[in-house]
């Protein structure tokens, strides 16, 4: 793992998301996003059933730009001599923070946000996630699961009128 330590920190009124923050000597690249004038990187996170989404938000600029990509320069080479590049280091990275299986069975959502300029090391990463729980699954379907459809010969002209008749009533219907 690219991290050492993490400070867990709950917070209230959120429900129970958690906020998890590293150190800069846990993530090397982030001297770099500050050499590049990047003062926030900030990725979405959702995940649900088997797999998840990990997705650049934004890129801030400290003369203000806004970006929705990252450059793509190399920073190093993997243990297997490839190259490494900022833009697909930092989205691994991000995936990867969240201590918990964000990505699993039910999953989770949340946020990754990286403050290279940050004065204090503690406020250079921050991770804030909620975890679901098996109750937050709600299967739209469920409510018409004991409903049969209707036999050839009672779905006439009838069903048809009736339905746009109560369209018409709901405002649906010109």
């Amino acid at each position: 793992m690219l991290f050492k330590e993490a400070i867990m920190e709950n917070d209230p009124s959120s429900g129970t998301p958690e906020a998890i923050v590293y150190g800069e000597d846990d993530l090397p690249f982030l001297e770099l996003l500050a050499i590049l004038g990047i003062v926030e990187v900030r990725y979405d996170l959702n995940g649900e059933g088997d797999s998840g989404d990990c997705t650049l938000e934004y890129v801030c600029y400290r003369d203000g730009r806004q970006d929705a990509r990252l450059p793509s320069i190399p920073i190093g080479f993997s243990d297997a001599g490839e190259i490494q590049l900022l833009d697909e280091v930092l989205e691994r990275t991000a995936a990867d923070l969240p201590e918990s299986d964000w990505v699993n069975n039910d999953g989770g959502y949340g946020t990754v946000s990286f403050f290279p300029g940050a004065i204090c090391s503690e406020d250079r990463v921050v991770c804030d996630m909620t975890y679901r729980d098996g109750t937050d699954d709600y299967d739209e379907d469920e409510e018409f699961d004991d409903l049969e459809p209707p036999e050839e010969d009672e779905a006439g002209d009838d069903a048809i009128v009736e339905v746009t008749f109560a369209a018409a009533q709901e405002g649906a219907v010109q």
